[in-house]
């Protein structure tokens, strides 16, 4: 199942086809792909 959140398109139909291009999230493993760390974090958002 794959959602979809827009700010821009508040057209329901227009979601629901652009959230049907996506493939099927379906058996993926997303919490080994990568370590979220402190520092990976400060990478993206440095600390002010």
């Amino acid at each position: 199942m794959n959602g979809i959140i827009s700010t821009e398109d508040p057209d329901e139909a227009s979601l629901l086809k652009k959230v049907k291009q996506f493939p099927a999230m379906t058996g993926l493993d997303l919490a080994s792909r990568g370590k979220l760390t402190v520092k990976s974090l400060q990478e993206y958002f440095p600390p002010d």
